[in-house]
């Protein structure tokens, strides 16, 4: 199993999201996520968001062949899992791998909002549920389909200040 990485918390803050079913909610009511950054909130019928997804899906046996036989320029390896709370589902980033079995098993990399969750607390998924994966590779971000969603809808100010510090560039 590949060491655990170290992720830089500035792309994480961009990335850990809440799919609503209605319009989304304000701030007060949802709490705080990442590094004390408020959630992104997506609508569960975002088109884009929903496209994402479906691409990780599709390409996570690809990230799983890279995980399990990483060179030594690939590492920093993620996925992004639900967690279902009433009507909400909230997506987090989980790292410390182990995807040897099913259930997988890791550790939260963000301050969830969800109830009974916690930043770092170790967590067990189905494998299916996967909807989203990333790993850098000579400085670039391979995956991470929901991140690209989120920055092409922030304004160029909000953009620039959630990619100002990130480690590794989108580069595909």
């Amino acid at each position: 199993m590949p060491p655990t990485p170290y992720v830089n918390p500035a792309i994480l803050t961009v990335c850990a999201f809440v799919l609503s079913i209605a319009g989304d909610p304000s701030p007060a009511q949802a709490g705080t996520s990442g590094w004390d950054d408020p959630p992104y909130y997506v609508h569960r019928e975002n088109p884009d968001m929903n496209a994402a997804m479906a691409k990780a899906q599709r390409t996570y046996r690809d990230f799983l062949k890279v995980f399990f036989s990483p060179t030594a320029s690939q590492h920093d390896f993620l996925v992004k899992v639900p967690f279902k709370h009433g009507n909400r589902t909230e997506y987090l980033w989980i790292s410390d791998l182990n995807l040897a079995t099913n259930p997988a098993s890791g550790t939260i990399l963000d301050k969830p909002i969800t109830p009974g969750l916690t930043y770092l607390q170790h967590v067990t998924f189905d494998q299916s549920d996967v909807v989203d994966w990333r790993y850098i590779v000579n400085g670039c971000i391979r995956g991470d389909f929901t991140s690209r969603v989120i920055l092409k809808e922030m304004t160029p100010e909000e953009r620039a200040a959630a990619t100002k510090d990130m480690y590794g560039r989108f580069c595909d």
